[in-house]
């Protein structure tokens, strides 16, 4: 019996929650994170969600340039109601209405609570242990899930580069596949199973990230450092502007997406100019 059909055969819902609260206001600052790893069917799944759960938050410091202030980890004794209650309250009190918060959920779950954004399987009876989570974790530190080559990977690129590798391991073992992972980003309730930039549900997902690969990396001195910020400040407008599309006139959409565009060049240009003459 290979690995993977081991795994088919436990029946434990292995599911990967992800919340996301999006930005008030037109400007996100900063990226919060809160990962709690719940409890599994047994030792071996219990091992697999820690893994999952450490890599993701290492992930976010070492690479994604977040705060190590504003990654929280919750595992085994912390990871109890009272733990996740003071967690979320330490967070409230810390983030910023414009700030980007982002809560992980690694264990079992169910699929009737009506909030999740990005899951492991579509429906409730899909109950086998998942392999969704792995690469999904994986996606932030691979610059092969960066589709649009900006230096960040955005909720819909993780997607999909987890959505993918889960099918091509199944496809490897020809096994059926018994998950099928959905996002839900507009508020329906109703993931789908190939969100994207133009679809239904992923526009959103397509713009929001825990952090910038760019961003971990120190600048080596002050003047790099502040273009650094500027550059950082313009791609958060971007990125609110895009949210913002369905509510905005087209026309003035268009006009604005194509100053900011023209800014972040510039921009570009001049770090590349600073970093040249190191």
């Amino acid at each position: 019996m290979s690995r993977l059909e081991a795994r088919r055969s436990r029946i434990g819902f292995a599911a990967l929650a992800l919340w996301l609260a999006f930005p008030a206001s037109a400007l996100a600052q900063s990226s919060h994170l809160v990962i709690v790893v719940g409890l599994a069917g047994d030792p071996e799944h219990g091992e697999l969600f820690q893994k999952w759960g450490t890599t993701l938050a290492s992930t976010a410091t070492e690479k994604l340039g977040v705060p190590q202030e504003n990654v929280t980890l919750l595992m085994d004794a912390a990871a109890t109601k009272d733990g996740v209650v003071k967690a979320l309250g330490t967070l409230a009190a810390k983030a910023g209405e414009q700030d980007t918060v982002l809560i992980v959920l690694f264990g079992h779950g169910t699929y009737a609570n009506g909030r999740v954004i990005v899951a492991a399987t579509r429906t409730g009876g899909e109950m086998f242990a998942t392999l969704f989570g792995g690469p999904f974790v994986e996606a932030f530190a691979k610059e092969a899930a960066d589709e649009d080559k900006d230096g960040k990977i955005s909720i819909l690129e993780a997607f999909d580069y987890a959505r993918k590798s889960v099918a091509a391991s199944y496809q490897r073992e020809g096994l059926l596949p018994t998950e099928h992972p959905i996002l839900d980003d507009n508020g329906d309730k109703e993931g789908s199973l190939d969100p994207g930039r133009q679809a239904k549900d992923g526009q959103s997902a397509a713009v929001l990230s825990i952090g910038s690969m760019r961003r971990s990396a120190a600048p080596v001195n002050d003047k790099l450092r502040a273009l650094y910020a500027e550059r950082d400040a313009i791609e958060r407008r971007i990125e609110s502007l895009k949210l913002l599309k369905s509510g905005t006139d087209p026309t003035k959409y268009s006009q604005e997406l194509e100053k900011l565009a023209t800014e972040l060049a510039l921009k570009t240009r001049e770090i590349k100019a600073a970093e040249g003459g190191k």
